[in-house]
C-alpha cells in the first residue's frame, strides 16, 4: 500500500451537490409582496459527509434588481429564514457553503402582488 493520497481525498464526489433541502413553512399559506415568508432549511443530508461548515451564504433573488439580497452567516447555521418579498413574481432562495464541500440548496416560489414602493436610492455623500 502506498501513503500517497487519492484524488477522492482531495475532491470527493459530493463536492458542489444539492445537499440542503429548502421548503416553505406551513405557516406561509400564499406568499405575497410585503408579507413575511418563512423558509425552512434542512441540513440532515449533509451531516453524513462531515456536517455543515461555516461560513454559509444566503442569497435571495427576486424579479427586480432591488430584490437581490446576500448575507453571510459566520456564527451559526439557521434552520429558518424570513424573507419579505418586495415584489410579485418568482423568487429564489439559496443557501450554500462557501468552503468545505460547497453543498447548497435552493428553493423557487411565486409571490403574488405588485411591486411595493421602492425606497429612494442613496447616491453617496452629499455636500
Amino acid at each position: 500500500m502506498s501513503d500517497q493520497p487519492f484524488l477522492a481525498d482531495f475532491s470527493p464526489d459530493n463536492v458542489g451537490t444539492n445537499r440542503f433541502k429548502l421548503s416553505l413553512d406551513v405557516t406561509t399559506q400564499s406568499p405575497a409582496a410585503g408579507v413575511a415568508c418563512i423558509v425552512n432549511v434542512d441540513y440532515s443530508s449533509a451531516d453524513a459527509d462531515g456536517g455543515v461548515v461555516l461560513p454559509l451564504e444566503v442569497l435571495v433573488q427576486a424579479p427586480t434588481v432591488d430584490g437581490y439580497r446576500r448575507q453571510v452567516l459566520t456564527r451559526a447555521r439557521l434552520d429558518q429564514l424570513v424573507v419579505i418579498p418586495i415584489s410579485g413574481g418568482a423568487h429564489m432562495v439559496m443557501v450554500r457553503e462557501l468552503g468545505h464541500n460547497r453543498a447548497f440548496g435552493a428553493l423557487t416560489f411565486n409571490v403574488a402582488g405588485d411591486s411595493l414602493e421602492e425606497a429612494p436610492r442613496r447616491r453617496g455623500p452629499t455636500a
